[in-house]
């Protein structure tokens, strides 16, 4: 059975609304319980249910193995809300929501993320306001030996509104990367991390990290 997408407040109150004043219009119905029912409406008013709801925010994350994609979400979080290093062993995606933040209304970015927002294994909850209404997605490795992994971060490309590709100065030319992101890329734009960037991250090539940046623009 089809799941249908979750109604926003704003929009059940303005279709009851209508439904009432029709009711009203043909004669139908006991004019009291449409008085009970208009009461009801104007309290939901009162309560400011009738604001739409502030826009979530997808950015999601791929890459291939080992390039600090869970690294760089404690980065943007400013706190430790993933675990780095589980990225090759995960086999779903993972999404960081923010607890005041509803997660039904996933399902407004498509089936697939919404699907993963139902599944309680998927869904790291935070407290970190600074991410509030923004959701961010881990993906599996764009070069996992598993086959289901590639396809579940291909059919998320979509479903986002940022899609960050994070590599790093050892990974940005391997073939794999290049010919994935020319396959995704007709999906929508996207953004390019290049991670690891400090003196640990990049090793000997530290004092020619100028040169890297600028063949990893010209190979962009």
């Amino acid at each position: 059975m089809a799941l249908t997408q979750p109604a926003e407040p704003a929009g059940q109150l303005e279709h009851l609304e209508r439904w009432v004043t029709e009711l009203r219009v043909r004669g139908l119905g006991d004019e009291a319980n449409l008085d009970r029912l208009q009461a009801v409406l104007a309290q939901a008013h009162g309560e400011r249910l009738d604001t739409p709801a502030v826009p979530l925010l997808v950015v999601m994350l791929c890459g291939p193995t080992a390039v600090g994609k869970s690294s760089l979400i404690n980065a943007i979080a400013g706190a430790e809300i993933s675990c780095p290093g589980l990225g090759a062993a995960t086999s779903a995606a993972v999404l960081y929501v923010h607890e005041r933040d509803d997660l039904s209304r996933l399902f407004e970015y498509g089936e697939a993320v919404g699907q993963l927002a139902r599944q309680p294994h998927t869904v790291i909850r935070h407290r970190r306001d600074g991410l509030l209404h923004k959701v961010l997605i881990d993906t599996p490795d764009i070069d996992s030996v598993v086959r289901q992994h590639g396809e579940l971060t291909a059919a998320l490309v979509h479903t986002a509104d940022v899609v960050l590709f994070v590599t790093t100065p050892e990974k940005y030319k391997t073939m794999q990367a290049a010919q994935w992101v020319a396959q995704q890329r007709r999906q929508g734009a996207m953004a390019f991390v290049l991670n690891k960037w400090d003196r640990d991250g990049i090793g000997l090539q530290y004092d020619c990290r100028e040169v890297v940046e600028h063949d990893f623009r010209r190979l962009l």
